[in-house]
């Protein structure tokens, strides 16, 4: 979501991308009233060359210029948005929740206040369960993974039961889409080390994880996601069901990133979820960082993505829940951040 300004004709233009939010936008007008012309070409100079370096993956060298910015308008939307999330590319989710908050309180009836809250939600989310600690590093981000009440899938459920639905009828759907859900899936086994395997099977009824699909953005709890896993456990922690919902197409990502591109990115992502690692690594480039730009990040398994989910399932395994005991299912949404506890 990060934006450009046109002087020439004083629009706003959405051209490229955060984590599953990214859109391109119809122009809108903006009368850039603060300040004169040289200060605001100097403000959109700046803005421009942020929003540029932050695509290219330079965020460091992005936020230098959008606070060269922000000296000029410090309490421009449009300021307040890239930067916020240049910060969160860079991993200082605290420096990025004050840009957001700042928006919000600003512009509560906002064009992108959908798609900050979102985010704030994760952000703050993962914030208070670490602690405010980072992984940075580590060579694996286990603690930020599991803090909200991550699990995974015991040894004796192998392989996993997976059912992939057809997504005929779906606007947007590829058929390639299917393809790519089981390559992201084999990618996860592969890190696993033998640890997690997969039978694919023909229906719903008899599977481990199901996965859909929707081309309705507002069918998702967290849309920044582009997907969303909800993970069912036991108490021990020990995953027994797992559903996700893909978005085939969200139209607010740009041109430039392909529908294969797009897709590889969230089931990689969402998988990841549905596996146990049901929180976020705080640093940018990792599969499960909670934001992605399409068009600077790889959409392969990092070394760290590799190495936390061998530490997951490396780990001494926990005892199942016994017969005759009624368990307490743990429905885990992370998109949402949200654990609900229910009776089973």
């Amino acid at each position: 979501m990060f934006v450009r300004l046109t002087v020439k004709v004083a629009l706003l233009v959405l051209f490229a991308a955060i984590v599953a939010n990214l859109s391109t936008v119809r122009a809108q007008e903006n009368a850039l009233r603060q300040t004169g012309v040289g200060s605001e070409e100097a403000f959109v100079k700046h803005l421009n060359s942020g929003v540029s370096l932050a695509n290219g993956g330079k965020t460091g060298e992005a936020i230098v210029e959008l606070k060269k910015a922000a000296a000029i308008k410090p309490d421009d939307p449009l300021l307040l948005v890239n930067l916020g999330q240049a910060y969160q590319l860079s991993g200082k989710n605290v420096e990025a929740l004050d840009q957001y908050k700042k928006y919000l309180r600003l512009y509560p009836k906002g064009p992108y206040v959908a798609q900050i809250t979102s985010m704030f939600r994760v952000m703050q989310t993962q914030i208070q369960q670490t602690g405010g600690k980072s992984s940075q590093g580590k060579d694996n981000y286990l603690t930020e993974a599991v803090a909200p009440g991550g699990g995974r899938w015991d040894q004796g459920q192998m392989p996993l039961r997976v059912f992939v639905a057809s997504g005929a009828g779906v606007e947007d759907y590829k058929d390639e889409f299917a393809g790519i859900f089981k390559k992201a899936f084999a990618d996860w086994c592969e890190a696993t080390q033998g640890k997690v395997s997969v039978s694919y099977v023909e229906s719903p009824q008899n599977a481990n994880i199901v996965c859909k699909w929707t081309a309705n953005v507002k069918d998702l709890a967290n849309p920044a996601e582009g997907g969303q896993a909800f993970v069912q456990m036991v108490l021990q922690r020990s995953i027994i069901k797992a559903d996700l919902l893909l978005l085939t197409h969200d139209v607010r990502v740009p041109a430039t990133v392909t529908p294969e591109s797009y897709m590889r990115f969230i089931c990689l992502h969402e998988i990841g979820h549905a596996l146990g690692l049901a929180g976020h690594s705080s640093q940018p480039g990792d599969i499960m960082f909670s934001l992605m730009n399409y068009e600077a990040a790889t959409k392969e398994l990092t070394d760290r993505d590799k190495k936390t989910i061998l530490a997951l399932y490396g780990a001494p395994a926990t005892a199942g829940h016994s017969a005759g005991v009624v368990p307490v299912i743990l429905q885990v949404t992370p998109g949402a951040g949200a654990v609900k506890q229910s009776s089973h």
